[in-house]
């Protein structure tokens, strides 16, 4: 029989309505350890100060995150089989379900997840290592395999040096496939204080800062800032979101704490958010010049860039 003829399959286009239907697009509420390795000062603070709307993936890209996820478990599973202990569960939730292993950096303002911590590597059977599992395409893989991992993945690279730095580890064990052969390959890495000392200190210095760090670049179109979702905020014109992170009121402190200076509250995540009606840009995030400020008055003058005019940023002006 011949196939009716669909130019859109109604069957695809209800599977992702339903894969996208289930998405939560929300900030990150801290750096994550996955990230904190970027290349771009600037880029992890638009991150953590949520001046950009939260990313919505389409139902292709969400699949590709969950064949990552399948992945994961298998790997995991080979592990096992081959003789390795594998702990992925520290404790358990207060709604009983296991508790992943976690480590918090940048004094409460970074967090991650290990995939697992592994002991009985062939290599080393007496030591236990952090381990992270990773897919790649075959691209990236052969690029992983001639440069490796620290040049080709720095993001993976500083993700397991971190586990291990707040895990008390010395051996981290980096596990790769190849999505399109199902290649395996891995590296063991010793842990290298210096760099992680420096990388936590590089993270406190974005989460602690109210102001922009420098650009990696000048020119919009050069690598990376050509692919960032907040080139149009560092290198344009475009406004930041208002949420109490763009707030010149917010005070960041220890432990993770968000503090309004305005209303003397500590905030939720909902309350960050949320935001209310004395917010006032951070000066950073304006698309402009700051020319004049009244603390009592609470507003602040810029001199906008697209336009030349002024324009007065005031409590209970964005209502």
């Amino acid at each position: 029989m011949v196939a009716l003829p669909e130019s859109v399959s109604k069957t695809v286009a209800a599977i992702d309505a339903a894969i996208e239907a289930d998405q939560e697009g929300r900030h990150g509420y801290r750096i994550p350890a996955g990230g904190a390795g970027n290349a771009c000062d600037r880029k992890l603070w638009y991150d953590f100060r949520w001046a950009t709307m939260p990313e919505v993936f389409d139902a292709q890209k969400l699949r590709i995150f969950e064949t990552g996820k399948i992945y994961e478990t298998r790997l995991l599973a080979y592990l096992r089989k081959s003789g390795q202990e594998v702990v992925e569960f520290d404790g358990v939730k207060d709604d009983g379900t296991p508790k992943q292993i976690g480590i918090s950096f940048a004094r409460g303002h970074g967090f991650g997840y290990l995939d697992a911590e592994t002991f009985n590597i062939p290599e080393a059977p007496t030591v236990w290592h952090v381990a992270e599992l990773k897919t790649h395409k075959a691209k990236s893989f052969a690029y992983l395999l001639s440069q490796g991992v620290r040049k080709s993945k720095p993001e993976h690279f500083a993700q397991f040096q971190l586990y291990m730095h707040k895990r008390g580890r010395s051996r981290a064990q980096y596990v790769a496939v190849n999505k399109d052969t199902d290649e395996i390959k891995t590296w063991r890495f010793d842990y290298d204080f210096e760099f992680c000392a420096q990388l936590e200190a590089r993270c406190e210095r974005i989460a602690f800062s109210d102001w922009a760090p420098p650009r990696i670049s000048e020119k919009p179109i050069n690598f990376p800032c050509g692919f960032c979702r907040h080139a149009d905020k560092c290198h344009g014109t475009e406004w930041p979101e208002i949420n109490c992170r763009t707030c010149l009121h917010a005070d960041v402190r220890d432990e993770g704490v968000w503090h309004c200076v305005r209303h003397a509250v500590d905030l939720s995540r909902e309350d960050q958010n949320r935001g209310c009606g004395s917010h006032l840009f951070l000066p950073d995030l304006v698309p402009g010049e700051q020319i004049d400020a009244n603390e009592a008055g609470e507003w602040v003058d810029y001199i906008l860039h697209d336009d030349g005019k002024r324009w007065r940023d005031e409590a209970g002006g964005k209502a």
